[in-house]
C-alpha cells in the first residue's frame, strides 16, 4: 500500500528536540492536577471486556490457550536482558507479536473450540453454554463464530511495533514513539495509524514517563479527528502502568509487575490478557466516534479517518479504506437525525485537556454546504446550540450564523464511570511521593453543531472600507 499523504499542522515551529521540550512544557501546565493515578480495578474498568460477560470469558479462555502454546513452543523469556531501549524494545515487541501470533493460531484451530466447549475443567452454566454452543445452526453459535472472525481480523490487521529511532509523521513535536499498536503494519510510523501507545523508561520516574506518553497522545489527538479516548501505558523497571486519556486529562492503574517471574502463571496471564485486550479492542472502546461512517446510509463504521491530503481532504487510509466520510447527528429531542458528508477539516484544537474543537466543511443531504463543529464543552457552560436557538427567536438580529441542528452525546464522567477525583500525580516534581488530592474536575459533554451562512474570510475583502465596516459590525454585535 502506498504511503498516504499526511497533514503537517501549521502550529509546528522549529524542529526536533527543542520543539518536543516546548510541547512538554505546555503539557505540564495543561495536565497538572488532571492526571489521576492508582485507580482501583483499572484494567477491569477500561481495558478488559465487561466482567461476567461471554466476551470476557472467551478472552480468558484464549489467554489460557495462548499461555499453553507459548510454553509448549519454548517461548518463556519473560525477563528482559537489559532495560536500555536498544535491548528492551525489541524484546517487548517480539513478546507481544508472539502472543498475538499464538492467539491467531488458537482462533484458527480446534483447541479454542475445545476450551469453549467446557473441556480443561472449565464449568459453564446453562446460559454460558448457550452463548458458546458450537452448533452453527444455533444463533448464539453463529455470533460466537462472528466474534472469533472479528478478533482474528484484528490480530491480522493490527501490529505491535517499536519505533524509538523513527520520527512519527503528522505530529507537532516530531516525536519517536517507543511502542505502538498500529492499525497499518505497512506504515506504523504515522500518527493516523496509532491505536495504543507505550512509553518505556529505564528509571522509575513516573512523572517523566507520564509526560512523555502524554506528548504522544497529544500528537495523536491532533491527527485523529474523531478520537475521544486514547489508551496507553508506561513501563519502568518497577512495573507497568496502564493509562487512559480523555478531554479532562488522564487516568492510570496502579503499578504492577509482569516481567519478573515467568513461573507465576497469574502474572504471566494477566500481561497476556492486557496485550490481547488492546489488540482485539473494538473501535468504540478504543475511543473512536461511533457516529462516523463510510457511507451515507450509515451502515459501514469508519473510524480511521486521519488520512488527509495537503488540502486537509480525505485520503483513504487505515483498516477502512473508504473514500468518503459521513457523520450522523441526532436533532435535539432525539426524534430525527441528519447525515452530513464531511469534505475537509478546517480546524483542529491540539492538546488533551481542552475542548478538542474540530471543524469540517460539509454537505447536508440536499447538497448544501455547511460547517460541522465538534467539541467537548464544560457542562456548566450553556450549549452553543441553545444560544443560537435563542438568537434566532429575537427580532431584528441579523448577521448571525444559522444553526441547522445540534446534539449532545456522552459526558467525560459517564465515560470514566464516575471517576473524576482521586490521587493526582504532581507533574512539576520528580519526587514520586509527591502526589496530592484535589477537588473533582468539572465535567465535559461532547457536542456537535451544524452551522450555515458562516460568511466569507476576511482576506477575501477587497476594499478597505468594507473591511472597516466588517470590523465595526463585529464590535457592535459583541
Amino acid at each position: 500500500m502506498a504511503e498516504p499523504l499526511s497533514y503537517e499542522p501549521k502550529i509546528e515551529t522549529g524542529g526536533g528536540h527543542s520543539t518536543q521540550e516546548s510541547v512538554d512544557g505546555l503539557l505540564v501546565n495543561e495536565l497538572d492536577g488532571r492526571m489521576i493515578i492508582d485507580v482501583v480495578d483499572f484494567a477491569e474498568r477500561f481495558v478488559f471486556p465487561e466482567q461476567g460477560s461471554a466476551e470476557n470469558k472467551r478472552l480468558d479462555f484464549l489467554v489460557e490457550a495462548v499461555d499453553r502454546r507459548l510454553s509448549l513452543e519454548g517461548i518463556s523469556c519473560w525477563t528482559p536482558q537489559s532495560w536500555l531501549d536498544v535491548a528492551y524494545l525489541p524484546w517487548f515487541t517480539t513478546l507481544t507479536r508472539n502472543i498475538c501470533k499464538e492467539a491467531l493460531a488458537t482462533l484458527r484451530s480446534k483447541s479454542m473450540e475445545s476450551v469453549v466447549a467446557g473441556v480443561d475443567g472449565l464449568h459453564l452454566d446453562e446460559t454460558d453454554k448457550a452463548g458458546v454452543d458450537l452448533d452453527e445452526t444455533d444463533k448464539a453459535g453463529r455470533e460466537r463464530g462472528t466474534k472469533d472472525e472479528i478478533w482474528a481480523n484484528y490480530l491480522k490487521a493490527r501490529e505491535w511495533a517499536s519505533k524509538s529511532r523513527v520520527v512519527m509523521t503528522g505530529g507537532v513535536s516530531r516525536r519517536s514513539v517507543d511502542i505502538i499498536l498500529s492499525a497499518s503494519p505497512e506504515n506504523p510510523v504515522a500518527w493516523p495509524s496509532a491505536l495504543v501507545l507505550g512509553e518505556h523508561k529505564s528509571t522509575d520516574v513516573d512523572t517523566v514517563a507520564a509526560i512523555q506518553l502524554a506528548g504522544y497522545v497529544s500528537d495523536a489527538f491532533g491527527t485523529q479527528s474523531f478520537r475521544h479516548v486514547f489508551h496507553g501505558f508506561t513501563i519502568m523497571p518497577n512495573g507497568m502502568r496502564l493509562w487512559r486519556f480523555d478531554r479532562s486529562g488522564g487516568l492510570s492503574s496502579t503499578v504492577f509487575s509482569f516481567a519478573t517471574d515467568d513461573t507465576d502463571p497469574a502474572v504471566r496471564q494477566r500481561f497476556i490478557k492486557i496485550i490481547l485486550a488492546y489488540t482485539v479492542m473494538d473501535d468504540v472502546k478504543l475511543g473512536f466516534d461511533p457516529d462516523v461512517f463510510g457511507d451515507s446510509a450509515c451502515t459501514k463504521p469508519c473510524h480511521y479517518t486521519a488520512g488527509l491530503d495537503a488540502n486537509n481532504c480525505w485520503a483513504p487510509y487505515g483498516l477502512h479504506k473508504y473514500p468518503e466520510f459521513y457523520v450522523r447527528i441526532v436533532h435535539s429531542g432525539g426524534e430525527s437525525s441528519s447525515v452530513y458528508r464531511l469534505l475537509q477539516r478546517l480546524f483542529i484544537r491540539p492538546g488533551i485537556a481542552s475542548r478538542g474543537t474540530v471543524c469540517f466543511r460539509a454537505l447536508n443531504q440536499d447538497g448544501e454546504q455547511c460547517i460541522v463543529k465538534f467539541l467537548w464543552r464544560y457542562t456548566s457552560m450553556t450549549a452553543e446550540g441553545l444560544l443560537l436557538e435563542s438568537v434566532e427567536q429575537m427580532q431584528g438580529v441579523c448577521g448571525v450564523v444559522r444553526m441547522l441542528c445540534y446534539d449532545e452525546k456522552q459526558t467525560i464522567q459517564n465515560g470514566r464511570g464516575g471517576i473524576m477525583s482521586g490521587v493526582y500525580l504532581d507533574l512539576n516534581t520528580t519526587n514520586e511521593e509527591h502526589t496530592h488530592f484535589l477537588d473533582p474536575l468539572p465535567d465535559r459533554v461532547f457536542t456537535r453543531t451544524v452551522l450555515k451562512d458562516v460568511g466569507l474570510p476576511l482576506e477575501s475583502i477587497e476594499r478597505p472600507l468594507d473591511l472597516v465596516k466588517t470590523i465595526l459590525g463585529a464590535f457592535i454585535g459583541e
